[in-house]
Parts: structure tokens; C-alpha cells; sequence
């Protein structure tokens, strides 16, 4: 109940009491010596401290989730940490420990059946790929993203994954090609009632149209 809770209150923006449920949780949690739930907590824990945009904290959160996912055996969450883990990595310019991250996390998670992380995983790749430079590599781990989150209907994130494909065609230079991605995301927004996606979506059209054709 306190894991549920605190991650209610993150949804809610109220991180004092997200905080504060995960602590007691992380409690209860180890006192029954339930290590793979205690690197459930640490997860969220990281996920809440990288919205707060405290990334030093929310990398130890994630780094002791792999630990204690490694220790228990759990495949798809150690995946998942590793993920965060080379994510943070690639925010703080350490692109190519960040990349080892994340292919170390699809490797775990071949024949587990976890669709959702391994998309997220391509995702995090393309936006590695991209920082590097590294456009066709960037295009092909995006495209896998897009893929897999249209097979599981998640029309949210597959119009995330567009805009981040859409990010990498603009870097490489094809503005076109990046202003019909930022469209077709910004359809997907649109009928899901997402403003703020929208908005950021709508203000990349409008900055390609700025641009010549590609």
C-alpha cells in the first residue's frame, strides 16, 4: 500500500509524499527480505528524483536496483534499472558506457516476453545513437521503438518515440522528413487530449517551417 501510494502522490506532484510512502515501504520491504520489491522501490525512487531533475540520486536509486534485481534473479527489472542507468549516463555526455547499459538490458530481456522496457530500451538507444552522431544507427532504434509500442497499442509513447525519430531527422538534417513525424505525433496528442506534448510537438512544425525542405 505504500509503494501504490507513493506512486500516486508522484502522479499527484506531491513528492514530500511520495518520499515519504517509498521510505516506508523500503522499510517494510526489507524487513521481509523481498529483494526484488525493495528494487521496485529504488526504481520509482529514480524515477521520481529525475523528474525533480536531482539525476545524481536518482542514478544511486537505479544503480541499487540492478544490484538487488541482479541478486534476485529478476531478469526484466534488472533490464529495466540497466536501462535508466545508461539513460542517466547519456545525460551526463557518457555516451559509450551508456550504450553498453543498454544493450546489456535488451540482451536480458531476449525471451522474456517484456515488450513495454524493450521499446523503451530502443528508445534510449536511438537518443544515444543520436548524441553520438550516429544518424542511421539513431533512425533504426527509434524505428524498433515505434514498432514495438504500435504492436502493444501504446499510442502515448509510440508518439513520443515519433517525436524523439523526428529530433534525430532534423539533427541529421532532413527537416521534411522531421516535420511529418512532428505531425503525425501531433495527431496522436491531439486525439489522446495530451497538451503539453502537443504544445512541444506543435512548436517543432512550426520551427521546421521555418526551415528549407530537406
Amino acid at each position: 500500500m505504500h509503494y501504490s501510494l507513493a506512486r500516486v502522490c508522484a502522479v499527484l506532484n506531491r513528492p514530500e509524499a511520495a518520499f515519504d510512502h517509498y521510505q516506508h515501504a523500503l522499510e517494510r520491504y526489507r524487513g521481509l527480505g523481498d529483494l526484488a520489491s525493495t528494487a521496485q522501490v529504488h526504481n520509482g525512487l529514480g524515477g521520481l528524483c529525475q523528474r525533480l531533475g536531482r539525476d545524481d540520486e536518482a542514478f544511486d536509486h537505479n544503480q541499487r536496483a540492478v544490484q538487488l534485481y541482479r541478486r534476485s534473479g529478476h531478469l526484466a527489472g534488472q533490464a529495466c534499472a540497466l536501462n535508466n542507468v545508461g539513460w542517466l549516463r547519456a545525460a551526463k555526455g557518457d555516451y559509450r558506457q551508456a550504450l553498453r547499459d543498454c544493450r546489456e538490458a535488451l540482451t536480458l530481456l531476449q525471451g522474456t516476453g517484456n515488450r513495454g522496457p524493450e521499446a523503451a530500451t530502443w528508445d534510449s538507444l536511438g537518443y544515444i545513437h543520436r548524441r553520438l552522431g550516429e544518424h542511421q544507427e539513431a533512425f533504426a532504434c527509434y524505428r524498433r521503438a515505434i514498432d514495438i509500442y504500435r504492436e502493444l497499442e501504446d499510442r502515448y509513447n509510440e508518439a513520443d518515440s515519433r517525436c524523439s525519430l523526428a529530433e534525430a531527422y532534423r539533427a541529421a538534417g532532413d527537416h521534411n522528413a522531421a516535420r511529418q513525424l512532428w505531425q503525425q505525433a501531433l495527431d496522436v496528442f491531439d486525439e489522446l487530449g495530451h497538451p503539453a506534448r502537443r504544445a512541444s510537438a506543435a512548436a517543432w512544425i512550426c520551427h521546421t517551417h521555418s526551415r528549407p525542405l530537406s
